[in-house]
């Protein structure tokens, strides 16, 4: 007769009174700051590398880094094959089946639901927004970060430090 014994050792924590877990969003499609569905996935051609671009970061995000990708161009396209990385020697973070409407954008959180899964550094970094036939990328070099400060393009489509406005894109192109 043989007996098996099994141990179980589980770890849990109250949350501390009066203050309040946040939870990392999950990416959110945006067209002028109000979140929106994207569009069917049967509608959508696969985006090209001048219709796409990295529109914001930031490293010292609340409640998370994030990330804004911009269809800065007139007709819909898809995020499918596309990829975000920060180093082209690895394959990266691959999108979701996600279609852009026009001048639309994609926010992703680090660690949210159907987003990215890499910090990026306060001290300053490259990112690559990489196409699916992975020859084809747009670089970007995140500065070091400023207190309060995210990363993007601005009013002028000069990337450099700018007040954070997660889902709104900030130039008039």
């Amino acid at each position: 007769r043989r007996s098996h014994v099994l141990r179980i050792k589980v770890n849990w924590k109250l949350p501390k009174p009066g203050k309040r877990e946040v939870r990392t969003p999950k990416a959110t499609v945006y067209q002028e700051g109000v979140p929106i569905r994207a569009l069917p996935r049967e509608s959508c051609p696969p985006c090209d590398l001048d219709q796409l671009r990295i529109s914001e970061v930031h490293p010292k995000g609340t409640p998370s880094d994030y990330i804004e990708v911009q269809n800065a161009s007139d007709a819909p396209c898809s995020l499918l094959g596309w990829s975000l990385t920060e180093t082209l020697s690895e394959p990266g973070w691959a999108f979701e089946p996600v279609c852009l409407p026009p001048m639309a954008c994609w926010l992703g959180y680090d660690g949210g639901k159907n987003s990215f899964d890499f910090g990026l550094s306060s001290e300053g970094e490259v990112l690559f927004l990489v196409a699916p036939n992975r020859s084809e990328y747009r670089e970007y070099t995140v500065l070091p970060a400023e207190l309060n400060q995210a990363q993007g393009l601005d009013k002028t489509g000069n990337w450099g430090h700018i007040t954070p406005t997660p889902g709104r894109v900030q130039t008039d192109k």
